[in-house]
């Protein structure tokens, strides 16, 4: 295809100062073939109402809005709803009335698999939970899709944006030039990152990347990787193993980076600020090292705060708890390659053991109270000892100041009889 169609996705939650400036940035690229899908993820204030009013002028734009749930379910909300997909058919009477009386939508039985078993959806189960408000505005009552339709993808390019953030205007222009010239299912971007008024160029790669997303990580010893607006990719990778935003974390973009990574056959990169990154005052980082709790907290957070006497506590738990689920992920796709080749479980193996092991965060942190059992998560993964002890003492050489749990490697080496 000379004009593929590249479809944005933004996730929108309370973004009512930056959102105009994102969305210009967008339907104003110099490539015109777009499918720009805002998600609204349940805003209180004028964030939704702005995301109308450019739809309404702006026929490429599709609005969907949804009760709060986080940034990974936002983002899982428009992968759903990318143009071409059978959900979005269904809503943009592809299908007549009648049509789509007698059809089923095929869902994949489970995210993150190799396995492609499916399920179907009726018309009826589908309109239980998703109503159309306009002509290209959904309504969901569902917090989380993939609990309820995961789709195989059609043949289409996504790209990721941050609804605080914007695109230079050539941006898809020139990635879409170098993926198709270099025949490429990633390009990567530097990003320029800026606070109201200094800017700074980041090179989101430090090495030399042009090959195969796996063997790129390997070679250049990237145990610790995340990746989701930092380029475009193929939605066809994901299709490889219904790879999907983990939800109900933060960092997400680590193991969805991760495995992206690890499932394309040809990644790509260029030096150049295509994309402006918004550092926020009260942004999620920066609000991680504050003692009080905010008066309203994220809904995946709400049921541990009877736990913690600060937040300060809860959060550094939390994301103890984030990191080992991420290493776990990417450990339990490593298992589900290697039963299916057993060159790839040996050739990989030290890569996902060293990686897995780089997200056992555990040494930092108390894990008294652990309501989200994460002592229970690292009993799941099973290393040589030697390499979790290469691990402990690697990091307690790098910041010995903040190794203060060492009794939590017990939670690595003892295991729960089988």
């Amino acid at each position: 295809m000379l004009s593929p169609l590249v479809s944005i996705i933004v996730p929108i939650y309370n973004v009512k100062d930056y959102l105009k400036e994102c969305i210009k940035s967008l339907i104003s690229q110099s490539y015109e073939n777009l499918d720009i899908v805002l998600i609204d993820d349940g805003s209180s204030d004028e964030s939704l109402e702005i995301a109308l009013e450019f739809a309404k002028k702006d026929e490429r734009i599709f609005v969907v809005s949804k009760p709060n749930a986080g940034l990974s379910s936002a983002r899982n909300f428009g992968l759903e709803f990318i143009k071409n997909s059978p959900l979005r058919n269904f809503f943009e009477g592809q299908n007549s009335t009648t049509q789509a009386a007698e059809n089923f939508i095929q869902s994949l039985a489970q995210t993150k698999s190799l396995e492609n078993s499916a399920k179907k959806l009726s018309s009826k189960e589908i309109l239980a939970h998703f109503s159309l408000a306009g002509k290209n505005f959904i309504k969901s009552d569902l917090r989380q899709i993939n609990d309820f339709i995961t789709q195989e993808l059609p043949d289409s390019l996504i790209c990721f944006v941050d609804s605080d953030d914007f695109l230079a205007l050539d941006c898809i222009e020139l990635c879409l030039e170098r993926l198709l010239k270099d025949d490429l299912e990633i390009i990567a971007y530097a990003f320029n990152e800026f606070d109201g008024g200094n800017l700074k160029k980041t090179s989101f790669f430090k090495f030399k990347a042009q090959g195969a997303g796996l063997e790129l990580l390997e070679q250049n010893k990237k145990f610790i990787f995340y990746f989701a607006w930092q380029g475009l990719f193929r939605a066809k990778i994901l299709n490889r193993y219904a790879l999907r935003f983990t939800e109900g974390i933060y960092h997400e973009d680590h193991d969805f980076g991760s495995l992206l990574f690890y499932l394309a056959k040809s990644v790509g990169y260029f030096d150049e600020g295509l994309y402006f990154y918004r550092k926020r005052a009260n942004s999620i980082v920066a609000s991680q090292k504050d003692a009080a709790f905010p008066k309203r907290l994220p809904s995946f957070l709400e049921p541990l705060k009877k736990d913690f006497e600060s937040y300060k506590d809860l959060r550094a738990y939390f994301k103890a708890y984030c990191f080992v689920l991420i290493g776990l992920n990417i450990w339990d796709f490593y298992t589900q390659k290697s039963a299916k080749d057993e060159n790839f479980k040996q050739k990989h193996k030290d890569f996902f053991t060293k990686t897995a092991l780089a997200y056992m965060q555990i040494y930092k942190t108390s894990l008294k109270p652990d309501p989200l059992n994460v002592k229970g998560l690292l009993q799941k993964m099973t290393f040589p000892k030697h390499l979790i002890l290469w691990d402990f003492f690697k990091d307690l050489h790098r910041q010995p100041k903040k190794i203060r749990f060492i009794k939590n490697m017990k939670y690595l080496l003892v295991k729960e009889k089988r």
